[in-house]
């Protein structure tokens, strides 16, 4: 746990806008020591609705100005019901050895509205991940992404991050992998864009674990992370992040861990050079167990304590992250998340802290019919002072039941829905909504496509 989650790819501490379809980086699959690759490639058919109740007015306090145009709050794609069509791919490429594991994906969206008689390129997106064993004890990891996109999403930056998850260096997550029916986050970020505000997003981690004997270890990370957004009035968010973690095994299912994280950033644009420093002192324990009355069922706790520091302020916050996971006969798994978290986004020119409700259900219903679930509640402040008028609530759920044709294709039906509610006095982009909420329905089909698997 970085102080604000625990190392699981269900909950990382985030740093700017993520990237939402590095799912999965680092959780190579296909033959051992062999090239292995995959098409993916999918055509949708989707009605959205989209209702704004309130403009935001928040105003900059360096220039007395809204940030970012307002003119363009009546953006199309956003205003009453829409139609449209979308064909999307992504291409993957890894080999795992016993010397060293690397993967690299790439891939692309479009949609085309014919209401509007416009063809939107949705998001292009790279992402890359190496990890390389040093002996028996140590083992360097490091991932990168970036990516374009015409829309700005909140969902999406609040979501795991575009980067590893530590544990996998090591060994599988303790996380439960999303099915390949799950609907894709790199095309469900789009259903949740709240505003057509072009910006790139980039990042990079890397570090490394060292067993410093049976019961202890010891991780070291550093990563980066940019929002760059190409209107310039527009907050972009430039930041790194660095910290160290110490853990030794108590029992089975026990650890303690100590730890020290240090996460700068600075909100930038034409009007607005605001820097951000949070501060995270990570004590705390880790337990997982697999309940006694069934060992289908597994609870993992992982308490802390996180001094915060935002300027010459320092803020004391107690962390807590638990998940509990059931696996629902042999097909299916069911799960919840709570996580208390403080993360730096780009499009907002404060710390947002948080708790996170989420859960998920996944089960394969017949040999072709597969239901995949999940939602998240988020619930909140913008800023470190508590109050109404900079508070964030927001909710996302989506669903997806799926029907195989082939081994490697098969049709679907989605349904997701997002809303949130920000305070008054939060600052945002110009043309965002204080409350907002979109819906919509997908009808597409999918096919997977193995190349070059089975070569050196």
């Amino acid at each position: 746990m970085w102080c604000v989650a625990p190392q699981t790819s269900e909950a990382q501490s985030i740093m700017g806008q993520a990237d939402p379809s590095a799912r999965g980086a680092g959780t190579l699959v296909g033959i051992p020591g062999r090239l292995n690759s995959v098409l993916t490639v999918g055509a949708d058919g989707a009605v959205d609705e989209s209702s704004r109740t309130i403009v935001s007015n928040s105003f900059d306090p360096n220039s007395g100005g809204i940030l970012g145009d307002p003119s363009v709050a009546t953006d199309p794609q956003f205003r009453g019901v829409q139609y449209f069509s979308a064909v999307h791919g992504l291409l993957s490429l890894s080999k795992r050895t016993d010397h060293v594991s690397w993967q690299v994906t790439g891939g692309s969206s479009v949609r085309f509205y014919p209401g509007l008689q416009e063809v939107i390129r949705t998001r292009d997106n790279l992402n890359a991940f190496l990890a390389v064993p040093v002996g028996g004890r140590m083992r360097f990891y490091g991932s990168g992404f970036v990516a374009y996109s015409p829309y700005y999403s909140l969902a999406s930056a609040l979501s795991p991050g575009g980067t590893v998850d530590p544990a996998v260096v090591d060994g599988p997550s303790s996380s439960v992998q999303p099915p390949i029916t799950a609907p894709d986050p790199s095309a469900t970020a789009v259903d949740y864009s709240l505003v057509r505000r072009s910006a790139y997003t980039s990042g990079t981690l890397g570090g490394f674990t060292y067993r410093l004997g049976q019961y202890s270890s010891l991780s070291v990370s550093g990563r980066t992370q940019r929002t760059d957004f190409v209107e310039a009035t527009a907050p972009s968010l430039h930041a790194w992040d660095a910290r160290f973690r110490y853990s030794h095994q108590i029992s089975r299912g026990t650890s303690v861990h100590v730890g020290y994280g240090r996460r700068v950033a600075r909100f930038t644009s034409t009007t607005l050079n605001a820097p951000a420093q949070l501060e995270d002192i990570d004590i705390g324990i880790d337990h997982s167990r697999a309940w006694s009355l069934t060992r289908n069922t597994t609870l993992r706790i992982a308490p802390g304590i996180a001094v915060i520091k935002d300027g010459i302020t320092r803020h004391y916050n107690v962390t807590v992250a638990a998940s509990l996971e059931h696996l629902v006969r042999r097909t299916g798994s069911l799960g919840f998340l709570y996580d208390r978290r403080a993360a730096l986004i780009g499009g907002l020119v404060h710390p947002v802290f948080m708790d996170v409700f989420s859960a998920h259900y996944n089960e394969n219903l017949s040999r072709r019919l597969a239901l995949d679930t999940s939602a998240a509640y988020y619930l909140g402040q913008v800023g470190v002072v508590s109050s109404s008028s900079n508070g964030y609530q927001s909710y996302n759920a989506q669903a997806r039941l799926s029907l195989a044709l082939a081994s490697n294709t098969f049709v679907h039906i989605d349904y997701l829905v997002y809303s949130h509610d920000l305070g008054d006095s939060v600052q945002l982009l110009g043309s965002i909504a204080d409350v907002q909420r979109r819906q919509s329905v997908r009808i597409g089909v999918t096919l997977r496509v193995p190349l070059l698997n089975g070569r050196p």
